[in-house]
């Protein structure tokens, strides 16, 4: 019996674990939770449906015309009967030139739906991951108190002894209310930031969200140029720019077919009530382009294409510019952190130990020791902002190579 007991519970457990919400997400689950459950996400994805719809009304014939007349002469015995049903016919391949471009419509619909979720995969990664960095300063403000509490430890009996300074203690107060602000700052930037993932992640604002994981590793140099090469062919903009010229060659196609508007083909029955005579009789009307030789319209695709080639050249530079300027920043950031994490950092964490033991002694003065506690604290703070800054370089050259963690990957696939 206990045995059964112990799995139901453990079973209850596991579906309260197995609820969003009230499990931590990893950057990467994050990202993945937004693809499936972003609220603008879902409605631009209707752009496809819209456009499939356009392709299939491309494709359809003018609904036929019936007509009917009377015409009366003198009497009203004297009447005839009009019976007609005329049918418009495109020449040169109008449907099928419109429908050519309503399917570049729909690929271009489709590559834009896919741009959309790979920008809001890296800006909801940059977002949890800014609150990895946001838990990383608050335990470094709660380590500075922690080391701050030491030093008033022994800093107040000897104000109370009278073997050390008032001020002493009262720069230690202002130390601590300063910090208290900080956490403070801290708190609101983080309940900002959590509210506009979850707005992102498509959850209530009263839902519970945490973050929880890794950062993401420094891709080496030979990563960042392979998948920097490689980029072009991954990034959904630049499908969606080469389609640009392929709907303006299309959109030339099908102003040069309208040229011919079509011919009307119907046909007509009369009947005479007097004298019984009835008749059919068959019409052709052939629109002639003299005047209206859509050479307006011509010209106007022509220049679409001349200016969607050129667009596709501008988004090949600013890609290619955009992945660069990421990976310079990525490999002088990971400099920057290996640096400011180094010896430097080491040494002062040491020596403000050292100082407050000899302080404890008598044998350091309190600014010795504040000034240590000040540089540690500094150094602190400047490694944590080149670690930021290298998050935010890696996570801008995921989202521009389209290389993300494979959790986030699967999804966009």
């Amino acid at each position: 019996m206990p045995v059964k007991i112990a799995m139901l519970f453990w079973s209850i457990a596991c579906c309260f674990l197995a609820l969003p919400g009230l499990r931590a997400l990893t950057p990467e689950e994050a990202a993945a939770e937004a693809l499936e459950r972003n609220p603008e996400l879902l409605s631009t994805r209707w752009i496809i449906a819209e456009a499939e719809g356009r392709l299939i009304q491309a494709g359809l014939w003018d609904n036929p015309v019936f007509e009917a007349g009377l015409e009366s002469g003198r009497s009203f015995s004297d009447r005839m009967y009009r019976y007609g049903l005329s049918q418009n016919f495109p020449l040169a391949g109008r449907l099928a030139k419109a429908k050519g471009v309503a399917r570049v419509d729909v690929a271009m619909a489709v590559e834009e739906y896919r741009d959309a979720r790979r920008r809001l995969a890296g800006e909801v990664l940059g977002m949890a991951r800014r609150l990895l960095l946001l838990e990383r300063r608050a335990q470094l403000v709660e380590e500075n108190r922690k080391l701050l509490a030491a030093i008033r430890e022994k800093v107040i009996p000897q104000v109370a002894a009278g073997t050390a300074a008032t001020s002493d203690a009262v720069l230690i107060e202002l130390e601590e209310a300063q910090l208290t602000l900080e956490e403070e700052r801290l708190a609101v930037e983080k309940e900002a930031l959590q509210a506009q993932l979850r707005g992102k992640l498509g959850r209530p604002d009263d839902a519970p969200l945490k973050i929880s994981g890794n950062l993401p590793a420094t891709p080496s140099h030979a990563v960042l140029r392979r998948e920097g090469e490689s980029a072009l062919t991954r990034r959904p903009d630049r499908q969606l720019a080469l389609l640009s010229v392929d709907r303006a060659q299309a959109e030339q196609r099908l102003a040069r077919s309208q040229r011919w508007d079509g011919v009307m083909v119907g046909v007509e029955a009369v009947q005479e009530a007097e004298h019984g005579y009835s008749g059919v009789g068959v019409r052709v009307s052939i629109p002639l382009p003299l005047w209206d030789r859509q050479r307006g319209r011509l010209a106007e695709t022509a220049a679409a294409r001349q200016r969607a080639q050129a667009g596709v050249a501008a988004r090949d530079l600013a890609i290619r510019t955009e992945i660069d300027e990421a990976g310079e920043r990525i490999e002088g950031g990971a400099a920057l952190v290996k640096r400011s994490r180094g010896a430097m950092l080491e040494l002062a964490r040491r020596n403000t130990h050292r100082v407050a033991e000899a302080y404890g002694h008598g044998r350091a003065s309190f600014v010795s020791i504040f000034e240590s506690q000040k540089q540690q604290l500094a150094l602190e703070r400047l490694a944590l902002e080149n670690e930021e800054r290298l998050v935010e370089a890696v996570t801008a050259w995921e989202t521009a190579t389209v290389s993300f963690p494979p959790v986030v990957r699967k999804r966009l696939e």
